[in-house]
């Protein structure tokens, strides 16, 4: 018996060392191909911190944003968007255009090559410290109309809120919808694509999704910032940035009244179709001096600004006939905010 042992000793060796190793094997792989898969892909489980996940937070404390997830996407879309906070943030452009004060000369010359690829625009500075910029037809006729038609087709349309809690307020009296990236994919990706190199290249997903609002006569929104201190608890950070866009124009036989008026400079911008109002809402900005992407924001009280009440337009008084102001916004934020938002580039 001890002669027979020792003959096998060397098998019963090779046994114990690899048995173990083949079981823990053999448990991997059924644990990949059972069904632990993540809740928004098919597949292999994916790591536990998503931008979904984290924006979600946002969505619920800040703007309600639906998550937007396509059908198309394929599962290695969904890990590559899974992944996105597992990675480090992206770096911030420490050159950015709009870290140091400009003058009117170089703001109009940088919109026009950077952001329309030298094609001249018409833009307005109507302060350069700090930096408050119109630029005219930012995007055409064409999108705005395909714009306000998805926001009407949604059924989504309700009554707009404000703050951190997002409450309605008197406040705030208009109506709004939340558009997702293929209810309107060309114009929403153009927009996108133009906000992202007019911010001095912040890319498409640190944006929110497009705010869409709708105004009828008497309805305006007071005195206000876009970005509030309370933002910067959220995981999304506050609104660094904000670009509002006039979907139609003020004129005799859509609407009156309706301008957007900023205090500090008194001046009130009337709505024209394709037009953007671009500013930074806080005291920080990417390439100003220490500042980091993950710092608390200070809303500059220089960018108070109220959307004035909307008139009925003098030919449609006592007539049947829809009298609306509709824009659209943008918020950026200074990290990834999780809405899957894309530009042109990424489509």
């Amino acid at each position: 018996m001890k002669d027979v042992l020792t003959n096998r000793m060397p098998a019963i060796l090779v046994y114990l060392v690899l048995f173990p190793w083949y079981c823990f094997v053999a448990h991997g792989f059924l644990w990949t191909t059972t069904g632990n898969t993540h809740h928004h892909c098919r597949g292999p489980k994916l790591p536990e911190v998503s931008s979904f996940r984290r924006a979600s937070k946002c969505w619920d404390s800040l703007v309600r944003q639906p998550v937007f997830q396509s059908k198309s996407d394929t599962q290695e879309e969904c890990i590559e968007k899974s992944t996105v906070e597992k990675r480090s943030l992206l770096p911030y452009n420490e050159d950015n255009f709009w870290g140091a004060t400009k003058s009117a000369s170089e703001i109009m010359d940088f919109v026009t090559e950077q952001v329309f690829d030298g094609v001249p625009r018409r833009v307005d500075v109507i302060s350069e410290e700090p930096p408050l910029v119109v630029v005219h037809d930012f995007i055409s006729a064409l999108q705005c109309r395909e714009i306000m038609g998805a926001a009407n087709e949604t059924g989504r349309l309700g009554r707009s809120t404000m703050g951190a809690t997002q409450k309605t307020s008197d406040t705030r009296t208009s109506s709004t919808v939340w558009l997702q990236g293929a209810e309107c994919e060309g114009p929403l990706q153009t927009l996108a694509t133009r906000v992202s190199r007019l911010s001095g290249h912040l890319p498409p997903h640190y944006m929110e999704n497009c705010q869409v609002v709708r105004y009828e006569p008497g309805q305006s929104f007071d005195m206000h910032t876009d970005h509030l201190d309370s933002f910067n608890d959220l995981e999304c950070r506050g609104r660094l940035a904000t670009c509002l866009v006039y979907l139609n124009s003020q004129d005799d036989s859509s609407f009156q009244g309706g301008e957007t008026h900023f205090f500090q400079f008194n001046h009130s911008v009337v709505p024209q179709q394709g037009s953007a109002v671009f500013f930074w809402n806080t005291e920080e900005r990417p390439g100003s001096p220490n500042y980091t992407p993950t710092m608390n924001l200070t809303a500059d009280w220089k960018l108070r600004h109220a959307g004035l009440p909307v008139e009925s337009p003098r030919e449609l008084v006592n007539k049947e006939k829809e009298a609306f102001k509709w824009v659209c916004n943008r918020w950026i934020h200074p990290i990834p905010f999780g809405a899957n938002v894309r530009g042109l580039q990424d489509a």
